[in-house]
C-alpha cells in the first residue's frame, strides 16, 4: 500500500499560524518541545519550486572544490530573495550573552561531524563562502526574534536550494530552540540537508500508515539513535539514514548518496592494509581520523614494545570498535563496548590496529554510522 505524495508536493509539520503565511515552498523543523509523545502541530502541504531546481540541474557545477557550508552567526539583511522578492528580511545576530563562543564552537563541531564523510567545508568564514562556486555553497543564518515573520519554528529552508546558485539562505531560530547548542547544531545540519535535496526521514507502520513525519529514532542513553533528517535533538548518535521519507512509505531516501551526488565523497584519510606504509601511532600523543562511510576501516601501527593505554573516542556520530592484530596480520582480539561508543584498553607489544564502526549497534540501522574519532596513546 502506497502513501505517495503527488509530484512536487511535500509535507511538513508547522503551526497553523505559519500555514497561513504567504511564504511558500519551504520545509520547517520541529522545535525541541515537539516529540512523538506530545501533541504535534497540524500538518499542512506546500509546493516545492521544482522549475527552479530543474533549471539548476541542467547547469550542475563539477565537484572540483568542496561545498562550502557557512554557519553565519553575524546577522544578515536578506534582500530581494525568494523568501521576500521585493523586500528585506532583517535577521539579527544572537547576542553573546545568549549564544557564547563555547556554544558556537560546539555547534560548529557538531555540524562538521555530521558532514565529515563528504567533500564539504564547514566554516564561519565569509571569505570562504564568497570564494566558492555559487552552486556549491550555502549560508545558514542563525538568528532569533523572528517568530512574527516565520512562526514558531526551529528552522526554515528550500529543498535543493543550494543548486540554484543565487545565495538563497536557510535559517535556524535559536530562541525557538531554547539556545540549546545540541538542538541548534542538529537543526543547522537538518536545514542544510534540505538544501542538498533531502526530505524528512519518516516512520510508518507495517501497513503503511504514517506514524511520525520526523523519525524520532530508537533507544536511549549512549547508544540511542535518530536520523539527522528526523527529530535528532534527544538522541546521542545522530546519522544520515537510508529510510522511508515523507514522500511515502515506499519512497526510500538514501541521505548519504544524495549528499554525495552534490558534494562528492571525501577522500579516505587512512588505508585499511597492514604494510610498510601503515601510519604509525605516536608513543605518546594523539591521532585523529574519519570513518568516511560505514564500511571504512582505518589501520595503524602501534610500534612500541611497551604497554600503552589506547583510547579511541568517537566525535559523536559513531559507535566504534578496535581490532587488534599481531605483526603477522592475524586477528588477536576485538574491543567493542556493548554499552558505549568508545574504546579504552591497554595493549602490550607491537601490534596493528584497525578502527571501524561497531558491529553490535543495537539501534543504529546497518550502514548508517560513520564520522570522526581521536586516538589517544598514553602510559597505562
Amino acid at each position: 500500500m502506497s502513501k505517495n505524495v503527488p509530484g512536487i508536493i511535500i509535507s511538513l509539520l508547522c503551526l497553523l499560524t505559519a500555514c497561513k503565511k504567504t511564504i511558500s515552498t519551504k520545509e520547517e523543523s520541529l522545535s525541541p518541545s515537539s516529540t512523538s509523545s506530545q501533541q504535534v502541530p497540524q500538518l499542512c502541504a506546500v509546493r516545492e519550486d521544482a522549475a527552479r531546481t530543474a533549471a539548476a540541474s541542467r547547469t550542475k557545477t563539477p565537484a572540483q572544490t568542496p561545498v562550502v557550508l557557512l554557519i553565519d552567526f553575524n546577522g544578515q539583511q536578506v534582500q530581494n530573495s525568494v523568501w521576500d522578492p521585493s523586500g528585506t528580511i532583517n535577521c539579527p545576530a544572537v547576542p553573546a550573552s545568549l549564544l557564547t563562543n563555547s556554544m558556537k564552537d560546539y555547534i560548529m563541531q557538531g555540524v562538521a561531524e555530521d558532514y565529515s564523510g563528504f567533500f564539504v567545508k564547514v566554516t564561519q568564514s565569509e571569505q570562504d563562502y564568497q570564494a566558492a562556486a555559487p552552486a556549491r555553497r550555502m549560508r545558514c543564518i542563525l538568528t532569533y526574534n523572528m517568530t512574527g515573520q516565520f512562526g514558531n519554528i526551529g528552522g526554515l529552508s528550500f529543498i535543493s536550494s543550494m543548486s540554484w546558485g543565487d545565495n538563497t539562505p536557510c535559517f535556524v531560530f535559536c530562541d525557538v530552540l531554547l539556545y540549546n547548542p545540541k538542538y541548534i547544531a542538529g537543526s543547522v545540519a537538518h536545514e542544510l540537508g534540505h538544501t542538498f535535496g533531502l526530505r524528512h526521514q519518516s516512520r510508518y507502520s507495517a501497513d503503511c500508515v504514517l506514524q511520525e513525519e520526523y523519525h524520532s529514532g530508537f533507544g536511549s542513553n549512549a547508544l540511542g539513535w535518530a536520523p539527522v533528517m528526523g527529530l535528532s535533538y534527544y538522541q546521542n548518535l545522530v546519522t544520515w539514514h537510508n529510510g522511508q521519507s515523507i514522500l511515502g512509505c515506499d519512497q526510500w531516501q538514501n541521505d548519504m548518496e544524495i549528499i554525495k551526488s552534490v558534494s562528492g565523497a571525501k577522500a579516505d584519510d587512512y588505508g585499511s592494509s597492514f604494510n610498510s606504509s601503515t601510519v604509525q601511532l605516536p608513543s605518546n600523543g594523539t591521532k585523529t581520523g574519519i570513518l568516511e562511510n560505514a564500511t571504512d576501516k582505518d589501520a595503524f601501527l602501534k610500534n612500541d614494545i611497551y604497554s600503552k593505554r589506547i583510547k579511541v573516542t568517537s566525535n559523536g556520530n559513531s559507535d566504534l570498535a578496535l581490532e587488534v592484530y599481531n605483526t603477522n596480520g592475524q586477528l588477536v582480539t576485538v574491543y567493542d563496548d556493548p554499552a558505549g561508543t568508545d574504546v579504552n584498553v591497554v595493549i602490550s607489544g607491537k601490534k596493528y590496529l584497525r578502527v571501524r564502526v561497531s558491529s553490535n549497534q543495537p539501534f543504529v540501522p546497518a550502514g548508517d554510522g560513520f564520522g570522526g574519532y581521536t586516538i589517544n596513546v598514553s602510559a597505562p
